[in-house]
Parts: structure tokens; sequence; C-alpha cells
């Protein structure tokens, strides 16, 4: 556990992530040509984040994950961060073999979740 960051999502902690979280920061840009036939770069935004991250999770936690991922846009902190503002996306629900007999449970769950920043 150490050295892992734990996330907030709206005030409310999440269960710590077995992978992750991982950020990544990418430049957008748009490129157009000029009537001279010159490349006219105008960068509309530096440094906007991705954080991917997986949890292992029950099933209970799995369907809290996927209320959070239907919203539009909630708010993130990474461990004492600052929160900011993201668009989270479900990349897969997948469940573990033979767990779905796991006692308390309907099983268990790996759950792959990206947070891309408005």
């Amino acid at each position: 556990m150490l050295g892992r960051q734990f996330l907030k999502v709206n005030g409310s902690a999440l269960p710590a992530p077995t992978v992750g979280p991982r950020t990544r920061y990418k430049h957008i840009e748009n490129i157009l040509v000029s009537e001279a036939g010159t490349d006219m770069d105008d960068v509309v935004r530096l440094n906007k984040r991705t954080v991917s991250c997986t949890f292992q999770v029950s099933s209970i936690w799995r369907d809290k994950l996927l209320t959070i991922c239907s919203n539009a846009t909630v708010s993130l902190q990474i461990g004492s961060e600052t929160a900011f503002n993201v668009r989270p996306r479900i990349q897969n629900g997948d469940l573990f073999d033979c767990s779905y007999n796991t006692p308390g449970t309907d099983g268990l769950y790996t759950v792959s979740i990206n947070f891309e920043e408005v």
C-alpha cells in the first residue's frame, strides 16, 4: 500500500485501485493550412489529463462504479491534489472466473475506468 494514491469522486472515497491511477497528458492542437500553403498551429489546450485505473471489486462496488460512470461529469481528486472535473468512462467490467458463487456477492469483477479532464 506504500506509495499508492487514493481516489475520491465527488468527495466520496473509492476502493483502492489494483492498477493505477496512471495519468497521461496530451496537448490539443488545431493545424490549419493558410492560402500560402504554410501550416498554422493553434494550441487549444496544454496538458489535458487522462487518468486510468483498474479496480477489483465485489458486485456492490461494481454497481456504484457504474452509477458514477453514468454521470456526464464528476469531480476527481487523486491523493491530496486539488479536485478537477472529469468525464468518467468504463472500459470493461469483467466477472472473475467462477466468482459468481462468492458468499455475500453476485460475483467479483475487474472494472477499468478512464477519467478524461473536461
